[in-house]
């Protein structure tokens, strides 16, 4: 598995913390990938799980 690069929270690289109810989230797909199929978020507390997407 391949890991995103140029992770973003509300469009900031350093994101230590956030009130906001639905930060914004983006990533730059691994080299060489040309569409995404899924995604998987985890943080130390809580985890997406699988969610089949390709937004």
């Amino acid at each position: 598995m391949s890991t995103p690069s140029r992770l973003r929270v509300d469009h900031l690289s350093e994101a230590p913390g956030t009130d906001v109810a639905r930060p914004c989230l983006s990533w730059w797909l691994p080299a060489g990938s040309k569409h995404q199929l899924a995604y998987r978020i985890r943080t130390q507390d809580w985890d997406s799980g699988r969610i089949d997407s390709d937004r």
